[in-house]
């Protein structure tokens, strides 16, 4: 990585913009990175979203001293913030992605368990009556419940409880 480390990390400690123009004293200016990348000119402002911290932006030159001004800050901050909206939806749109996925998968597996109930909750016979009821917590669940009448009239009544709610545990419950 071609960076000054000590910029990089002044401006993290700092979260404040930082120039350095080349004409500084001390120990920014003979930092080993510095030194090492012949670095003339950088500028480095923090990069957030709201107010979580997420990078920096970091520009050098190689060639000049003095590229880089203290006006030069506000265009690097304003490219900073179309940056941050820039983030911003595209992380809205990733999470509505992810929703619009998750809702499908709801429907699938809420399509899977409807076939773990019978499609008819109640059954009668001369011995017999049945009547059933089933609705999950959520919009899928790992309850199910079934019945079948035997050759000879006998009932066989299946009922199960895989803990939990939602996708998992309806999946077991389909397993």
């Amino acid at each position: 990585d071609g960076v000054s480390q000590t910029v990089v990390d002044l401006v993290l400690q700092g979260r404040k913009p930082l120039v350095v123009t080349g004409s500084e004293s001390g120990e920014l200016i003979g930092s080993e990175s510095i030194i090492a990348k012949n670095l003339k000119s950088i500028i480095a402002a923090p990069l957030s979203l709201g107010d979580q911290f997420i990078g920096i932006l970091y520009l050098d030159n190689h060639l000049v001293k003095g590229v880089f001004t203290e006006k030069d800050v506000e265009i690097l901050q304003a490219i900073g913030n179309q940056m941050s909206i820039s983030l911003r939806i595209a992380h809205a749109a990733q999470m509505e992605l992810e929703r619009k996925v998750m809702e499908r998968d709801l429907e699938v597996v809420g399509a899977v368990q409807s076939l773990l109930i019978p499609k008819c909750a109640e059954h009668s016979t001369i011995d017999w009556s049945l009547a059933g009821y089933y609705q999950p917590a959520t919009r899928s669940g790992g309850d199910w419940w079934w019945y079948e009448q035997g050759p000879t009239g006998e009932l066989f009544l299946m009922v199960g409880d895989v803990t939990g709610h939602g996708p998992g545990p309806s999946m077991v419950t389909a397993a």
